[in-house]
This record gives C-alpha cells, sequence and structure tokens, in this order.
C-alpha cells in the first residue's frame, strides 16, 4: 500500500491550495477505488503478465477499474485534489483504503488456501502455521483450525511433530474436534508421557461420520523450567478420507463429550 501512498500524498501536496471544484468522491468511494487500482497494479507488475507489457493494456486495465467504479480521470483527479486541500479528510481516505486492502489480502489469502485443499482431494496437508515453533515462557502451546467446504463427515485427522530439548517431563498431547449438533459434541484423544522415551509423537483422529465437525484443534502441554526453550518441529495435520473397514476401530480410541450436557 505504501507505493499507493507516496505517489499520490505527493501530488495531493501540491494541490493543497485547491477549492473544491466539481463533483468529488465521498471518502468511502474514494478508499474502495484507490484499493482496486492498487490490486490492478500489483496484478499487472508482480505477476508479470505478458498481455500487460504494452503500455496501451495497461492503460486498458486501468480504465477498466474506473468504469467498475463508474468514475473517470476527470472526478479522479478532481477528487485527489479537493481531498489535497483538506488533509485530515485525505488522512481518513487512506486508513479505510489500508482497511479495506487489509481485509482484500486476507479474503485472497483464504480463498487460495480452500482451492489449494481442495485440490489436494483425499489428502491434503492444512497446517497453514510454522512448521516450527519455540515453545518460551509458557507451557502450554494450542491451535485451531475451522472446517471448511472440503471436508466431510467421517474424515480423518493426523497430527504430527518432534518436541526437542525435553527432560524427564511428562507431555500430554490432545487433538480434538468440535460439531454442529444440538449437543455441541466435543470428540477428542490425548496421550501422555515422559519427554525422553520419543520425542516423535503423532495423534490421529478419526471424525464421526455421522455429524459435521465446525473446527479442529489442539494443545500440548510440557512442564518447563524457568529460561529453557523445548522446540516444537516437523508439524504437519493432515487430513485424509474415511477408510470404512477402518472407521470402528479408529473411533474406539476417541473420547466424546456433550458440551451442552456439561453446561
Amino acid at each position: 500500500m505504501k507505493r499507493l501512498l507516496l505517489p499520490l500524498l505527493m501530488l495531493t501536496l501540491l494541490a493543497a491550495g485547491c477549492s473544491r471544484p466539481g463533483p468529488v468522491l465521498s471518502e468511502e468511494r474514494l478508499a474502495r477505488l484507490l484499493v482496486d487500482l492498487e490490486l490492478a497494479d500489483a496484478f499487472v507488475t508482480e505477476q508479470r503478465v505478458q498481455m500487460f507489457a504494452d503500455d496501451s493494456m495497461r492503460l486498458a486495465m486501468r480504465e477498466s477499474v474506473l468504469a467498475k467504479h463508474k468514475v473517470n480521470e476527470a472526478t479522479l483527479d478532481t477528487s485527489l485534489r479537493w481531498y489535497g486541500a483538506n488533509l485530515p479528510k485525505l488522512i481518513k481516505v487512506y486508513e479505510r483504503a489500508d482497511s479495506i486492502l487489509a481485509d482484500s489480502l486476507r479474503a485472497i489469502d483464504r480463498e487460495e488456501q480452500q482451492l489449494l485443499i481442495a485440490a489436494a482431494g483425499d489428502s491434503a496437508n492444512v497446517w497453514r502455521l510454522d512448521p516450527s515453533i519455540p515453545l518460551e515462557g509458557s507451557q502450554f502451546f494450542s491451535f485451531e483450525v475451522s472446517v471448511d467446504s472440503s471436508w466431510r463427515r467421517g474424515d480423518v485427522v493426523d497430527w504430527s511433530f518432534a518436541l526437542h530439548n525435553l527432560r524427564s517431563e511428562e507431555v500430554a498431547v490432545t487433538l480434538g474436534a468440535n460439531y454442529n449438533d444440538r449437543a455441541q459434541t466435543v470428540n477428542s484423544f490425548t496421550i501422555s508421557r515422559r519427554g525422553r522415551d520419543n520425542p516423535h509423537y503423532s495423534l490421529q483422529l478419526q471424525l464421526d461420520r455421522q455429524k459435521r465437525a465446525t473446527r479442529i484443534f489442539g494443545f500440548i502441554r510440557v512442564p518447563l523450567d524457568s529460561g529453557r526453550r523445548v522446540f516444537i518441529d516437523s508439524i504437519s495435520l493432515v487430513r485424509t478420507r474415511m477408510v470404512d473397514d477402518e472407521y470402528h476401530s479408529r473411533r474406539y480410541r476417541v473420547s466424546s463429550l456433550s458440551r451442552a450436557r456439561a453446561l
């Protein structure tokens, strides 16, 4: 967004002495227009699309953005000049544009992740955090993953990782799922063992084939001495499809809790 703000700020400061002439876009309309112009410029510049190598094609894309907002170059120029003479309002426009751009980038990232997961078919690594994470100043590590349309009832979740720099502490690890049924059911699977016995952990959770899961979660508890750092490494969270012949044997290890009854 900085590439957008700096040249526009220079332009509007030069026009700071102008009075308000003609039509001027509202703060919201101008902010949304500036965001779309920035996204279009990023697409052309960063993607290096061959068809936009010619300046006329780049101009055509800019004009298409203006047409989408039902604005012409004259109205945009007039608006920038007027906001340049009213800097507090200009700052509000830029702040709003930053907010819209951040939301747009997050939405694009979520869509790309869902497309990647869906394209993976029967098996997909749905871990989106760093594969290596230090435990500093806390005895707990936790995560959660929302279940989207690429998941199916009865899917299997495998969470694996390694813990380094452990001593003889007992480590407790839980992998679980929330469901959207009336009882607010929670399934979980927990293992607990001495850290030095085996630094590698692998938990498998068979989801209920009769209910739709809404969230996958997990947490690790490691009693730490003051100042000592433990590392979680090689983390993966893999979703696979249900195997009918193995469903009941996998479900046997799963604990079930009704949150509605517990409350």
